[in-house]
């Protein structure tokens, strides 16, 4: 497979947003990240899983002009993406190249993912 697959994905919940935390010291994944994820997976669902090592380019359309700390959204992002099946994983064994680009300003914010089968 040469060709990209392009998938435009909503924003995604900061890592202060995607986990929660019991006093008891167990971790969970919040609401707001569990509905990310589902949104993640129905439109993964329109594409054929990718196979072995990827390349990927992240392509960020903030919500707003608020300063950021742009690695907080990776998290969530690739978590969803392997939970939905689009891809194996999210170790480096399965992501050999992966670049983020802050593109500008969008209501409401999202992210343009695009993905490469490596051979």
């Amino acid at each position: 497979m040469s060709d990209w697959v392009e998938l435009c994905l909503p924003y995604p919940p900061s890592v202060n947003h995607y986990w929660r935390h019991t006093r008891q010291g167990r971790h969970y994944i919040s609401k707001t990240g569990k509905e990310f994820r589902e949104k993640v997976l129905n439109i993964c669902n329109q594409f054929d899983p990718l196979q072995g090592t990827v390349q990927m380019q992240i392509d960020v359309y903030y919500p707003d002009n608020r300063e950021r700390d742009p690695d907080n959204l990776q998290k969530a992002l690739f978590d969803a993406l392997t939970a939905s099946g689009i891809i194996e994983g999210d170790s480096n064994r399965v992501i050999k190249d992966y670049r983020v680009k802050s593109v500008g300003v969008v209501k409401g914010g999202r992210v343009i993912v695009k993905l490469k089968e490596l051979r």
